[in-house]
């Protein structure tokens, strides 16, 4: 099954907006990682969160969850 990825909040000042693609294989509970480039600055802030919504699967895969959340580290 592949499906299409993006963020919902079409990026931030902390990194670009993303989207791409994901497969996975028959039967596979195991995760899939998207990994997003930020944007290093020198301003301490807090660790972030965001949201990454899952669409289009193929296969006829069908989506119990669709929204997955990460967590961006403060780097600073």
């Amino acid at each position: 099954m592949a499906g299409d990825y993006s963020d919902r909040e079409l990026g931030t000042a902390d990194y670009p907006g993303l989207s791409g693609s994901v497969t996975f294989g028959a039967n596979s509970p195991s995760p899939q990682l998207v990994t997003i480039d930020g944007y290093h600055d020198s301003f301490p802030e807090p660790s972030e969160t965001f949201r990454v919504v899952l669409s289009n699967p193929t296969g006829g895969a069908m989506l119990r969850k669709s929204i997955g959340v990460g967590t961006i580290v403060n780097d600073d």
